[in-house]
């Protein structure tokens, strides 16, 4: 008997859908490899990082107690910064127990910064002329959380800060750069750095401006205690606080 053709023309019909379906493969494979590449090239450039003091609170936040509610941190494994980026410190020659910190970077090259303390207010105040420019102004520090209601808009012990800074003591950076009205001007090669949690933070209030050579790396995010992104981190890569 003799087969009929529309069997044939319907097995031929079948072969378009079969079509689209291989190239969607294809586009799947190509977009695959292209994320598996960014990943690999994400992984090369940057390291997740736990911070493990308070300094930078509340941009960074960890409950050290517990040792389970902490945010992490992607650095970016490059000397490339500005101001206002928050950078990973080289330093060990100032603590053997913390050789690498993180802090914001306040004022660079040729920048001129000057810390006080409002004792009226009970709040510390930054100012900052930067390079090229005449006058001081009031530094804008939005990532200073603050409540309304609270008179002492800082922790009161930031008046340590402000002192510190003032008395300028065993600095790296030479005397010619310390002006009379008590600010500091930042020399070639060199940044100025401090703790969004003033209060709590070892930093240039200090030890002066330091060496750009010291910045280690530059955070690219911060993924905060809580999300997906932070538990897959924990349980699945084991980045966890040393008990």
């Amino acid at each position: 008997m003799q087969k009929n053709p529309d069997k044939l023309i319907g097995t031929i019909m079948v072969d378009k859908p079969l079509e689209r379906i291989s190239i969607f493969r294809g586009i799947l494979s190509i977009f695959l490899v292209v994320l598996l590449f960014f990943i690999f090239s994400y992984c090369l450039h940057h390291d997740a990082v736990i911070v493990t003091g308070p300094s930078m609170q509340p941009t960074i936040n960890i409950d050290a107690d517990n040792k389970t509610t902490y945010d992490i941190v992607f650095v970016n494994k490059t000397t490339n910064f500005k101001r206002g980026d928050i950078v990973i410190i080289d330093f060990e020659d100032y603590s053997s127990v913390n050789p690498t910190i993180i802090k914001r970077v306040i004022a660079t090259e040729g920048d001129t910064v000057n810390i006080k303390w409002d004792e009226q207010n009970q709040k510390l105040l930054v100012y900052l002329k930067k390079a090229g420019e005449d006058e001081f102004r009031l530094l804008e520090e939005n990532y200073i959380k603050k409540d309304p209601n609270d008179p002492s808009k800082d922790d009161p012990e930031a008046i340590d800060c402000a002192t510190s800074f003032a008395s300028k003591n065993n600095w790296e950076v030479d005397a010619q750069y310390i002006n009379e009205d008590g600010s500091v001007t930042i020399p070639k090669g060199y940044f100025f750095f401090l703790g969004d949690n003033r209060g709590e933070s070892w930093d240039g209030s200090e030890v002066g401006p330091l060496s750009s050579d010291r910045v280690l790396g530059v955070v690219d995010s911060i993924v905060p205690n809580g999300t997906l992104l932070n538990t897959i981190l924990k349980e699945v890569f084991g980045l966890k606080l040393k008990e």
